[in-house]
């Protein structure tokens, strides 16, 4: 019953309750993620989702109801990571975000996989879990990070008009 589109409704209700400011944005969510992870793996929540029978409405649809807090953390890390575009316009700038960008997915990246290799914690889609959401928070800031120094090194070829868009929030 439940779908990707009904745990986007619950992070848009996530989001609207909480109303995160930017600026703490990337702190909210390292709390959030690290309670939600504490409260699946500390308090036997993980094996609850993988193995209680299925009898109600929750318990049928628990993977999804409980993943929007890992969604949400993602979320709200993704604000911090765009609030890094927002505020440069400089040639300059623009480099410092790239490298921001970067520091944050290889920061993320090598914490996920320190907890795989030394902590035995498998990353799950399923539960979107630390090592999941740190996986694909690397994975996402290294993208645009290449996609930003792809474009500044383009820079007077064709109409920048990524950084433009974005430097006038349009």
């Amino acid at each position: 019953l439940w779908n990707f589109f009904m745990t986007l409704a619950g992070i848009t209700l996530l989001t609207a309750a909480l109303s995160v400011p930017l600026k703490y944005s990337g702190i909210v969510g390292a709390v959030i993620l690290l309670v939600y992870h504490y409260t699946l793996e500390g308090m036997g929540v993980a094996d609850w989702i993988i193995s209680a029978p299925r009898v109600d409405f929750f318990s049928q649809n628990r993977e999804g109801i409980l993943s929007c807090f890992g969604y949400f953390a993602l979320y709200l890390f993704g604000q911090q990571a765009g609030s890094f575009l927002m505020v440069t316009r400089s040639r300059r700038g623009w480099w410092m975000a790239t490298v921001a960008l970067v520091g944050m997915g290889l920061t993320s990246g090598g914490l996920a996989t320190f907890l795989r290799l030394f902590l035995d914690m498998h990353p799950s889609r399923r539960m979107v879990n630390l090592p999941y959401a740190l996986y694909t928070l690397s994975a996402n800031c290294v993208v645009l990070a290449a996609f930003l120094v792809v474009d500044l090194l383009a820079d007077g070829v064709a109409p920048n008009a990524l950084l433009d868009s974005v430097a006038t929030k349009r």
